[in-house]
């Protein structure tokens, strides 16, 4: 990523098949100013049906992005990535509560979702109005004006990583589930 230094960075981490909704995500980026938008892309690429091999990256030499495009494959820690982060993406048609999304929001990077599963309810307005994060259509030009905003708005972006480290605290941190879990359990 050395080559993109400087540049805003968008990120999606999934596992990638057909149900993830690839292509909306890499038919926003040609939408999207070329100066400043990175595509970090962590994930497996699986030879399924929908993406043989080889198949997203023929995808962005075609929409012409693959110099913007860095595919950095599975990796079992993520903490560098999502550090480099100034947006992560979400994309999927069913999922269930993405742990993905949830590393992201507790590292602050602020989180654009299509409406899938729990996000909704990971993505809602904090007690102050801040959100973590926004939900849109998974249409390419939705997605695309969602972050085209969210980038260069650099107030909001701000305001949106804390809301996104505070939701993860608030809601998600380990010893509260634990807790939730107790008291369902234990009748409490």
């Amino acid at each position: 990523m050395q080559e993109h230094a400087g540049a805003r960075r968008l990120g999606f981490e999934q596992r990638i098949c057909g149900d993830q909704r690839t292509g909306a995500v890499l038919a926003s980026l040609p939408r999207l100013d070329p100066e400043w938008v990175v595509l970090v892309w962590n994930g497996v690429e699986e030879p399924v049906r929908r993406h043989p091999p080889g198949a997203l990256r023929h995808g962005t030499r075609t929409l012409g992005i693959a110099e913007r495009v860095v595919f950095l494959g599975h990796r079992e820690s993520v903490g560098d990535v999502l550090d480099a982060l100034d947006a992560f993406t979400v994309t999927s048609r069913t999922e269930g509560m993405s742990n993905a999304m949830l590393e992201a929001l507790a590292a602050g990077v602020p989180v654009v979702s299509t409406p899938v599963s729990s996000v909704a309810d990971a993505l809602e307005p904090l007690g102050d109005g801040r959100r973590p994060g926004l939900i849109v259509e998974p249409a390419a030009e939705t997605l695309a004006e969602v972050l085209v905003r969210l980038l260069a708005d650099r107030d909001a972006h701000g305001w949106m990583a804390e809301a996104a480290r505070a939701r993860a605290c608030d809601r998600f941190a380990w010893e509260d589930k634990i807790d939730r879990w107790e008291a369902l359990l234990l009748g409490r």
